[in-house]
């Protein structure tokens, strides 16, 4: 992320050019993944805390604004699920709160990094102490440092008129399953993330029958972790038959 991410001709990044893409063409777009959050400054205010939360992609940072935008083209009756398990970190409380449940993870990572090029000269102590799961969040540092090299780019985007309302223009019923709530952190798992990993053992490969708000409670128990509680957040127009509809079925 050194350098200001590309853009196609049509002025769109490719994971909003992919959700329009199938919006236009009725064909599966390709499977788009994130393993951490950020955020980046608010232009538009419309956040309470000043900062848009964002994905973190190989070629740069999604804007929840430019999500909501891509979402809002898509038709009423339309019925979208959104499965997210990265952290919105950036604010002072979820700063603290990862330095008073995880220590102080720049240093563990710092350790890591110079054991593994055979600096033996620095000690394990600080690693040892790191009991707690590594959680999916950009650190501070890198978000800073990635929008300042990037800051024209991501003001650019951050000021648009037209996505400051998107959220409110979202016809379709969007039901987003977040891996925690807006004052957690996410953790990561051996395999998956931690929320993801627990989604995947209560869907047990499509044969859980209940809706969705049952649904994110069972993962909750199953995670079993008071410092991560997975969240059910909706956008759009309310469908109670979607709510009830097993997960994931098509």
């Amino acid at each position: 992320m050194a350098s200001a991410p590309p853009r196609d001709p049509t002025g769109l990044r490719p994971v909003s050019h992919s959700v329009t893409s199938f919006f236009q063409h009725q064909q599966p777009s390709p499977d788009l993944t994130s393993a951490f959050g950020g955020q980046v400054p608010d232009l538009n205010s419309d956040e309470p805390d000043g900062l848009d939360e964002t994905w973190c992609l190989y070629d740069g940072q999604l804007i929840d604004d430019e999500l909501s935008y891509a979402l809002s083209a898509f038709k009423a009756g339309v019925r979208i699920i959104v499965v997210s398990d990265s952290c919105h970190s950036g604010s002072v409380v979820k700063t603290a709160a990862m330095q008073a449940l995880h220590g102080n993870l720049l240093n563990v990572q710092a350790v890591l990094a110079a054991r593994a090029v055979g600096d033996d000269s620095v000690s394990f102590e600080l690693v040892d102490a790191f009991s707690g799961g590594v959680p999916r969040v950009m650190p501070q540092d890198v978000m800073s440092r990635v929008y300042l090299a990037n800051k024209d780019f991501y003001d650019e985007i951050g000021s648009r008129e037209e996505l400051s309302e998107a959220k409110n223009h979202v016809a379709a019923s969007v039901i987003l399953l977040s891996g925690c709530q807006d004052y957690q952190l996410s953790m990561d798992g051996p395999f998956n993330g931690a929320f993801t990993g627990a989604l995947k053992v209560v869907w047990n490969g499509g044969k859980y029958a209940d809706g969705y708000d049952k649904f994110i409670g069972n993962i909750r128990k199953s995670l079993n972790n008071p410092t991560q509680s997975p969240g059910i957040f909706r956008i759009g127009a309310r469908d109670t038959a979607f709510d009830a509809q097993q997960p994931f079925l098509v």
